[in-house]
């Protein structure tokens, strides 16, 4: 789990541990114990943002707890955003982060728990302007050759 290599240093332990990280003005909930989130890659985010179009319809595969689709929902005009992720702590914490911003004026986020493999083939072909497909974090994951 990604939490192995953090000691909590006041507070009691806990599990799962979860934490509020804040971006550019946007709330994301975290479980540090089963979800990959790294606060560097804020740069290449806002560099996304500012690459989507009025209008697009963006599908996020490898979500995680959602840190690119909170980003474009909250700094784009994007119409509809589609995030796909199989663990499903990091789609329950891309859940809660969504209904932190509910009542906001944002586009619709559908949020897939499974395969992007699987549930791409539910998708119609052509249907989004913009898939982002940031890297699974452990070595050959997507990597066909390597299973």
């Amino acid at each position: 789990a990604p939490a192995e290599l953090l000691q909590v240093i006041a507070g009691r332990p806990r599990s799962p541990l979860m934490t509020t990280h804040i971006e550019f003005g946007v709330r994301m909930i975290i479980d540090l114990d089963a979800c990959f989130f790294s606060p560097r890659l804020a740069g290449e985010r806002q560099r996304l943002c500012q690459q989507v179009q009025p209008g697009e319809r963006i599908l996020v595969a490898f979500t995680g707890c959602g840190p690119e689709v909170l980003q474009i929902l909250s700094h784009t005009e994007a119409v509809q955003i589609a995030a796909v992720e199989l663990n499903s702590a990091a789609v329950r914490c891309l859940q809660r982060s969504l209904q932190i911003k509910e009542g906001q004026k944002i586009c619709p986020v559908e949020v897939f728990e499974g395969d992007i493999r699987q549930v791409a083939k539910g998708f119609p072909p052509g249907h989004f302007h913009r898939i982002l497909a940031p890297r699974p974090k452990n070595p050959g994951d997507g990597d066909l050759e390597q299973g």
